[in-house]
């Protein structure tokens, strides 16, 4: 018997169990000294790499008034650094400080590890693989426009 999808509940419970899962990691490392715009700008940087104020506040939708008093706060905090951009001296570019850098990696190898320790300990091999394959679904998912 073939049974369609509930594609409706199926999104409530993604959905739910996603924020669930969120709670979880958070609970599972540090907590967070960013805001959530400040979190933005550090998830486009990791991304993309380095960025200029204007590029930025396009990313986000945002004016660059806006975006440049985030980016002052998080560089007065030590969590950026500016360089002039090569193609044009008049812009400035932000990225990542070392600082900044070694906190996210501590921070994601935390939740990381606890993870994968759930994933070891309470998934036998052939639940692994579907949640492994299961991987990309999630992907593209996270990808759509």
């Amino acid at each position: 018997m073939n049974v369609k999808a509930d594609n409706a509940a199926t999104a409530v419970a993604l959905r739910q169990v996603l924020g669930k899962l969120k709670r979880r990691l958070r609970e599972k490392a540090p907590a967070d000294p960013f805001s959530w715009s400040q979190l933005a700008v550090l998830r486009h940087l990791h991304s993309k790499g380095q960025a200029s104020v204007s590029q930025l506040a396009k990313w986000e939708g945002v004016r660059s008034q806006s975006m440049g008093a985030t980016l002052a706060a998080m560089e007065a905090e030590g969590w950026l650094a500016r360089s002039p951009d090569p193609q044009d001296g008049r812009k400035v570019l932000f990225q990542m400080s070392p600082q900044c850098e070694a906190w996210l990696a501590q921070h994601r190898a935390r939740r990381d590890d606890w993870l994968a320790s759930i994933i070891t300990s309470r998934f036998s091999p052939q639940e692994q693989d579907v949640l492994a394959q299961a991987m990309e679904l999630l992907e593209r998912i996270a990808d759509a426009e």
